[in-house]
Formats: structure tokens, sequence, C-alpha cells
């Protein structure tokens, strides 16, 4: 299994600011495909979201964490 952070864009039905309003995974998967859909179903797990209904933006190797979060 490989660490992959997952960047999505949350549907724009339940988005207060669309377009800036996004959810992020780690997830341990055996490839890309398999990462997406994992962390699809977690941003959709208790919220009557469909998880295909969250725009994957980005997909990088490991698990990274935010350095941007909490500055501003």
């Amino acid at each position: 299994m490989k660490k992959f952070t997952v960047i999505m864009l949350y549907p724009d039905y339940i988005a207060n600011d669309f377009g800036s309003e996004h959810y992020t995974s780690h997830v341990n998967a055996q490839d890309i495909k398999e990462a997406i859909a994992k962390a699809q179903a977690e941003a959709s797990d208790g919220n009557d979201i469909p998880p295909e209904d969250f725009a994957v933006l980005f997909v990088f190797d490991g698990h990274l964490e935010n350095q941007h979060a909490g500055f501003c």
C-alpha cells in the first residue's frame, strides 16, 4: 500500500463559497484510482452526498500536511 494525499472540491450545491472550499484526505491505496475512490467515499460518508460529486483537484504521493492552514 502507498500513501496518498487527495484534495477535492466540495460540490457547488453544498459549498458556501464554491471554488474555495476543499476537502483533503490522507489514504493508503494500491494506486491512484483506488486512492481517489477511498478519498471520495471518506468525504461523502454521513453527508448524503454522492462520492463522485467531490471533484478531484490533486493527488500527491505521500501524506502531505498543509503548511498554510491557520497561517493567515
